[in-house]
């Protein structure tokens, strides 16, 4: 869902609002739908849609902690307000917790 400016955006720049998981463990080391091998530890997330090696700005709307990230994969996929996957590096970053659901917001970087 695509809405107005919040603090941090710049002028004009489009911010998505929804909710972001983590990645299962057990994909460690598959290939990525950009071709990449996935690496827990490294700093990716997933969509369905925005262009693969798309920087992201992504921030935990209850802490306001903010992860730098690359889309590489293809998801989350399936009902709800599912917006991006991230790794478990980039999902502990924002959130102190090691599983469940964040309520996020990202805006694309240059």
């Amino acid at each position: 869902m695509l809405i107005g400016h919040i603090p941090g955006a710049t002028a004009g720049e489009a911010v998505t609002r929804g909710t972001a998981l983590h990645y299962a463990d057990s994909l460690a080391g598959r290939p990525t739908a950009s071709g990449e091998t996935y690496h827990p530890e490294a700093l990716t997330a997933a969509h369905p849609t925005i262009a693969l090696g798309t920087r992201l700005k992504v921030t935990n709307l209850n802490t306001g902690k903010s992860v730098v990230v690359k889309v590489n994969d293809r998801g989350p996929f399936g009902l709800g307000q599912k917006v991006l996957d991230l790794s478990r590096a980039a999902f502990r970053l924002i959130q102190s917790r090691n599983s469940g659901k964040i309520p996020i917001s990202f805006t694309r970087l240059p």
